[in-house]
């Protein structure tokens, strides 16, 4: 009972074991890195012992261990240089890691909590499991979740964080929970009615630990590791316990702060499971209840105490972690925002002035975020006018100041104008408006809302001089962090100023009376162009932030925290981000709008050329970046906070540009092609980049028509062309509102986007459920399987348009059952698009689809024979094809990764991948890889490829192998008749293809290789010529380097010429002939396997033998040995004429004749040469 604190703990333990160590019966030859181990692993059984003292030294030894293992994965992320990583992992491994972790552990550390509350010494180890089991939690849960970090400084720095605080934004990124875990069933809790809170310190009835034995302990745990918060809530119960621990008010003040912080943060992660899960957090009758008196209390404390700065300290944390709590919770749901009472926790932290520590500081910082939160559904306006007189302070002090909150109160005050937007866009008796929602004749918009919202303007006025840009003075310029702090108060300040110029719009403002000018005169709007237009001038901070920012149209960005060397160039990233947001936001709605001053609008018009032409030199002097290299790309899906939030401000970002630019396009001032294409470039990447949540930015940016246009000048709007809607348009936007639950979905993220909803008639933010990436669906509750391909539409990828010829992107039921017009559409306009983009880019060297992989294009563009014939026939698809497909080949093999590009496009797309592929039923699974194996070993057996040396994996291997039978079999039935067809079947024969695809190649087209040559070839013998030598594996090694073909392809080939039932003619014969050749020749020259060959040689007929001792005989005679002058041979031999008559003698006895013949000619001739 004596054991209060750490010292106490390990005094106590070196008097009862009379010793200054702890000893453990360990190797004594044993590590430092094992001992270690061994002491960690020991601690996690004496976490189940029945002595007191062994207990609470094995919960402190874990909750050291899982605390520097959280704090490892953090080092990891924030030290960039390789030797600080390479010092970290080395760190990380010394002792054990987050796979060796015993599987009971969260089951042993959630029964310590059900320790009778009968001493202190219980409360501290209930502090040490509290800490153990949110540890834990980290560390199995997504790393996208939002966490409450609970060290002495106070500060989070995790991506979330970040984007809150410099992107100024609450809608943070969110995993997709139906991705991220498995589905999971929903089991009710077994709670006996008596159970609950009792006058005395005794345990429920219900407790976790009465009701656990070894099977469910080791089941529970396994199901923590899947799934940590859906354990911990519906198994072990953890909800009840933790209200349990804090509704005893004769010990509520012993609660240590570390187990108050604990608290917060298990209630966090397990709230951010669902939101209804949020909700029935909030709705808990004592949990919240208490937790927010303990922070009213010590927030009041601290206003009447003056007490000592480590109590002031520990308040802060308190006060910190609540704050965090409820700003998450109140993300999760607007039902967790309705029930905050903001009155009573926003003025007793705000009103105290200036904040005079770090500390205090992000206390003041979170509130503004919290109330920030709550005003995105519409709430909390009632705080505004004590939000108004608590600004005013900061607003006297400089942005670049260290605790001012200037920015975080513009960023609120710019929430409640979309507030009165949405107000002022509906009849002026909002209070007798109704609307449909979820069936019922409900308005979001209550009279004291619209009451407030209607004096809002009024209120605010006085903040616009303040905001209003003046002459800007930079302290310090050089400084990154007066930069970033630039940034953040100046895009508060746009944002703020652009919303205004809003409300005045006629598409908003129902009152023609009223006009921006009566709250912002023409002189100021005069200086506030003139402000922006110095900004984007050389050397300004438009250019300044532009740098900062990944380039646009990149489409090798990842988004991993790996580019990013520290924190604080990921949070002036983001301030930049925010900046040049905000930037083309209000340049966009100033130069929409329109003034009776024509001096305004000659300003306009000069600033508005001037932005453009900086933009497009932006976009087009990207330097070229190296193609990506997927073998290592395709893998991990494993996401980080920082890289979520880092796609989310940028994809934000570019997104302003892009509107910019379509307004930029209707006026006429981007009209040229090669504006055209860097346009697109930007576009594109960025439609590829969109996560869930984004659906309303892909909406808007498939709807403008012209990026997807190729016929004619794409900007003259009186074309006949572009009077309809792009093909491609309209099947993606049918694909983002199709159905029910994407049209809510849609609606949800319109509203994300600060939008009214997927109508103008919504109410926005009024009607937001909640903060989510995801919109709440009927029955989505973590127990429902989601096996909905409709939610798996988002992330498109890099490769989406190319994806579209594949049918990877789905078409409509119905177009695909008519199998025809819609789907031809289609398919017909991507090709155009895409060789449109093609040969622009060839030109002005910018663009998106040369930064991608040949591999991977050319995979998805051979998936067009696989479409319906009525489909393949149609003449745009078999044009366009064929055109692509020889640009492909051209360069195809150029660079080493095309090749393994095309087999993991392949994988991918034929949905083997286990990174895409979530498997629920490893029985299903096991067998599915069992005939996969099988599949793989009945085409293998007979051939002597190993593939232990390749690149290519088994896995891609079978992926290709099932795609040349798809593609072979579809050939056979209908594909023939079509060049296009045919020359993608001749893809599989390339040297560049493993030797197993080749063989297969000919196997399945046994009989059939006579149709492999197309009649247009015969007529240009410089195509033919290319296409003979693509085909070839090169000249004789000694000359180039080259390898010699397996002798599976050399057998494949004999066997394909023997049992062709028609003589083969140009392209194919030059191929059989010229892989013969070159292995003969080969064989000669070095004077190894000459027999082998002439074994194989003598199965063909006559005349093959004589074209190819000819060819043979004529690539020798060069003694150039190189691949050119083995082309040039077997098309000279083709020429050639040769005697049918056999003189009497046997074909078999005559081949014999020619062969030797052909090998004594050579031979004499080396003599000779050697003479």
């Amino acid at each position: 009972a004596s054991i209060r604190t750490h010292e106490d703990l390990d005094a106590t333990y070196r008097m009862e074991m009379k010793g200054d160590a702890i000893d453990f019966d360990v190797d004594k030859n044993s590590s430092v890195d094992d001992k270690k181990k061994e002491e960690f692993l020991i601690a996690c059984d004496l976490l189940r012992s029945s002595s007191p003292r062994q207990a609470l030294w094995a919960a402190r030894t874990v909750s050291l261990k899982l605390g520097s293992l959280v704090n490892a994965a953090e080092q990891e992320i924030e030290n960039r240089e390789e030797e600080k990583l390479e010092t970290s992992l080395e760190s990380t491994n010394q002792t054990i890691g987050n796979e060796g972790l015993p599987t009971v552990l969260p089951v042993s550390l959630r029964c310590l909590l059900d320790k009778p509350l009968v001493s202190s010494c219980n409360y501290l180890l209930h502090t040490y499991a509290l800490q153990s089991l949110y540890y834990l939690t980290i560390i199995y849960a997504h790393p996208d979740h939002d966490r409450i970090d609970d060290n002495s400084s106070l500060r989070a720095s995790s991506g979330i964080s970040i984007f809150q605080e410099d992107f100024m934004d609450d809608a943070v990124p969110s995993p997709s929970l139906d991705t991220a875990y498995p589905p999971m069933t929903v089991r009710p809790l077994s709670v006996d009615e008596n159970s609950g809170s009792k006058g005395n310190d005794s345990t429920p009835a219900a407790a976790y630990m009465t009701s656990s034995s070894t099977s469910s302990a080791q089941s529970d745990g396994e199901e923590f590791k899947k799934d940590p918060m859906w354990t911990l809530l519906s198994k072990m119960k953890i909800i009840p316990r933790l209200a349990f621990l804090l509704e005893h008010q004769q010990h509520l003040e012993a609660v240590p702060t570390k187990a108050f912080a604990s608290i917060c943060g298990i209630i966090s992660m397990v709230g951010q499971r669902s939101p209804g899960a949020a909700s029935a957090i909030m709705k808990h009758k004592s949990l919240t209840s208490l937790i927010l008196k303990r922070m009213l209390q010590q927030i009041q404390r601290g206003r009447c105490e003056n007490a000592e700065q480590i109590k002031n300290d520990d308040s802060d944390e308190i006060v910190f972690s609540a704050l965090r709590l409820f700003c998450i919770l109140s993300r999760q749901s607007r039902i967790v925002a309705e029930d905050l009472p903001l009155e009573d926790i926003l003025p007793p932290l705000l009103a105290t002035g200036i904040a005079s520590s770090r500390q205090q500081f992000l206390v003041q910082q979170h509130a503004l975020f919290l109330w920030r939160t709550t005003l995105r559904y519409g709430l909390g306006l009632e705080a505004l006018a004590s939000m108004l007189t608590v600004s005013a302070r900061h607003f006297a002090l400089p942005y670049f100041s260290e605790f001012s909150l200037s920015s975080d109160f513009l960023s609120s005050f710019t929430l409640v104008l979309e507030c009165v937007k949405v107000v002022r866009s509906k009849d002026r008796d909002i209070t007798s408006t109704t609307i449909e929602n979820e069936g019922s004749g409900e308005t979001p918009i209550n009279e004291v809302t619209a009451t407030i919202v209607g004096q809002a303007t009024k209120m605010m006025a006085s903040s616009l001089q303040t905001v209003l840009p003046k002459t800007l003075v930079h302290p310090k310029p050089d400084a990154i962090e007066n930069l970033a702090l630039r940034f953040r108060w100046n895009a508060s300040r746009l944002h703020y100023l652009s919303n205004w110029f809003h409300l005045f719009d006629r598409t908003v403002n129902a009152n023609k009376n009223e006009s921006i000018e009566e709250f912002i005169p023409l002189d100021y709007q005069e200086t506030l162009l003139l402000t922006l237009r110095s900004w984007a001038a050389p050397g300004g901070d438009v250019d300044k932030a532009w740098n900062i920012i990944p380039k646009w149209g990149d489409s090798s960005l990842d988004f991993k925290e790996s580019s990013l060397e520290d924190e604080s160039t990921v949070k002036i990233e983001a301030s930049a981000s925010a900046y040049i947001n905000a930037y083309f936001l209000i340049a966009l709605v100033l130069l929409r709008s329109r003034s009776s001053n024509p001096h305004i609008e000659e300003i306009k018009q000069s600033f508005h050329r001037m932005v453009v032409e900086k933009v497009i030199t932006g976009l087009k002097s990207a330097p070229e970046t190296p193609i990506v290299d997927t073998s290592s790309a395709h893998g991990s899906k494993q996401s980080d906070s920082v890289g979520s939030a880092r796609a989310r401000w940028i994809n934000q970002c570019q997104f302003s540009v892009a509107k910019f630019c379509f307004h930029s396009i209707s006026v006429g001032l981007i009209t040229t092609s090669s504006d055209i294409s860097a346009m697109r470039g930007l576009v594109f990447a960025l439609l590829g980049r969109l996560r869930k949540g984004d659906e309303s930015i892909a909406a808007v940016l498939f709807s403008s028509d012209i990026l997807f246009q190729t016929s004619g000048n794409p900007v003259q709007q009186n074309d006949d062309a572009l009077a309809s809607a792009s093909p491609i348009s309209s099947m993606f936007l049918g694909e983002i509102c199709g159905s029910q639950d994407a049209r809510k979905q849609l609606d949800h993220s319109f509203k994300l986007q600060h939008g009214f909803g997927i109508t103008s008639a919504g109410f926005g933010l009024f009607q937001l459920d909640s903060l989510l990436s995801n919109a709440e669906l009927p029955n989505s509750a973590p127990s429902a399987a989601k096996d909905n391909p409709e939610d798996k539409s988002f992330p498109l990828g890099r490769l989406w348009l190319w994806q579209t010829l594949s049918g990877s992107i789905r078409m409509g039921d119905k177009a695909v059952a008519s199998g025809t017009k819609e789907a031809a559409e289609v398919i017909a306009a991507v090709l155009e698009l895409i060789l449109d983009l093609d040969e622009t880019e060839e030109i002005t060297n910018v663009g998106y689809a040369g930064q991608l992989s040949i591999g991977s294009k050319l995979y998805y563009l051979m998936n067009v024979c696989l479409h319906h014939e009525q489909v393949l026939r149609d003449e745009r698809v078999l044009n366009s094809g064929e055109i692509l497909l020889d640009r492909y080949l051209r360069n195809f093999g150029c660079n080493d990764s095309d090749v393994v590009d095309f087999c993991q496009e392949c994988l991918d797309h034929s949905g083997h991948s286990a990174e895409k592929a979530t498997k629920t039923d490893d029985e299903d699974e096991d067998a599915l890889n069992g005939m996969d194996k099988k599949l793989l070993d009945k085409f293998s057996n007979a051939l002597t490829i190993d593939l232990e040396d390749s690149k290519i994996s088994s896995e891609q291997m079978r992926a290709m192998v099932a795609f040349v039978e798809d593609l072979t079999t579809a050939y056979r039935d209908y594909g023939a008749q079509y060049d296009f067809f045919t020359k993608c079947i001749r893809v599989f024969l390339l040297p560049l293809f493993p030797s197993l695809i080749r063989c297969r190649g000919f196997r399945e087209l046994e009989n059939m290789l006579h149709l492999l040559t197309v009649a247009a070839e015969f007529e240009d013998e410089v195509e033919m010529t290319n296409l003979v030598s693509k085909s070839l594996t090169g000249g004789l090694p000694a000359m180039d380097n080259s390898i010699r073909d397996d002798n599976d392809v050399l057998n494949a080939v004999a066997k394909a010429i023997a049992s062709s039932s028609r003589p083969l003619e140009g392209y194919m014969r030059h191929y059989c002939i010229g892989t013969l050749v070159r292995n003969f020749a080969i064989s000669l020259s070095m004077e190894q396997g000459v027999e082998i060959s002439k074994k194989r040689l003598k199965r063909l007929g006559a005349k093959t033998v004589q074209s190819v001792c000819r060819a043979t005989e004529l690539f020798l005679q060069s003694y150039e040995g190189t691949k050119s002058g083995l082309v040039e041979a077997i098309i000279c031999s083709s020429s050639c004429e040769y005697n049918d008559d056999l003189n009497d003698t046997s074909e078999e006895q005559y081949v014999v004749q020619c062969l030797d013949s052909c090998i004594a000619r050579y031979s004499s001739r080396q003599d000779v040469i050697s003479s």
